[in-house]
């Protein structure tokens, strides 16, 4: 049986597994620990899905917001902390849209990818504005991107396997395909999670999601253009240098004064 994709939410149809997939991935958890210990007021996440990172963050004493185009993310990301005392601030919303009280986070993380969401150069430069104008004056903005170098260069229209995992519904395979377009920076990336019950039937679910990745020299100027200076760029979440071959492209740009 297989559910078709919503495409005005490519993550509605594949939520559950999402979670059960990227909920293991914690690379970059100690970073962004670190980041929000170091930080000296609210914290925003834009793009924060079902707040796998936000509930890293919000151990601080801040206050936290997270905002997602995905009402279902979102729907989750409620679900996450609703056992607990300290509970993000959630809304439904886009990136590029102007934030409530602008001016007033001490620091905004667009991570895993997120900004690659917005498929367009001059989106791509909203959604940065619109994030240099939530932060106060010497914020900090932290991107994690994909580095283009190797995005651009992977395999091209050829399924892969991503991951197996036991789950308590059965066993759970994401596969993959991309279709790569390295002149408009542009990846159209398809994705199926196949589900094996403990009696053998499958299910399958899927969705496509087109991305966008920038090069860093193109990233610089729109950090420039919105106000955010200051920048350091690495290529990990150990903050190693960056090259052409890095895992990552980390930016942490600050506000000017």
């Amino acid at each position: 049986m297989r559910q078709q994709t919503d495409i005005s939410d490519p993550y509605r149809a594949i939520a559950a597994y999402y979670d059960a997939e990227h909920d293991q991935f914690t690379d970059d958890l100690v970073m962004y620990r670190h980041l929000a210990e170091m930080a000296d007021g609210p914290i925003l996440e834009l793009a924060c899905g079902s707040g796998r990172i936000l509930e890293a963050v919000i151990e601080q004493e801040h206050p936290v917001t997270g905002i997602d185009t995905s009402a279902i993310m979102i729907e989750r990301c409620r679900a996450r902390f609703v056992e607990r005392d300290r509970k993000p601030h959630l809304q439904v919303g886009s990136m590029v849209d102007r934030v409530a009280n602008p001016g007033s986070q001490s620091l905004v993380l667009i991570g895993l990818s997120s900004l690659h969401h917005v498929v367009t150069q001059s989106e791509q430069r909203s959604a940065l504005q619109a994030a240099s104008d939530a932060l106060r004056p010497g914020g900090m903005l932290v991107l994690d991107l994909l580095n283009p170098f190797v995005a651009l260069t992977g395999p091209d229209e050829r399924v892969s396997l991503e991951t197996t995992l036991e789950i308590p519904d059965g066993t759970l395979q994401k596969f993959s395909v991309q279709t790569i377009n390295p002149v408009e920076q542009h990846i159209r990336h398809t994705v199926w999670y196949d589900l094996t019950s403990h009696g053998g039937a499958v299910q399958r679910v899927q969705t496509t999601m087109d991305l966008r990745v920038v090069f860093p020299s193109e990233l610089e100027l729109l950090l420039e253009l919105a106000g955010l200076t200051s920048w350091q760029i690495y290529g990990s979440y150990e903050l190693e240098t960056f090259d052409a071959g890095s895992p990552r492209l980390i930016v942490m740009a600050e506000k000017n004064d």
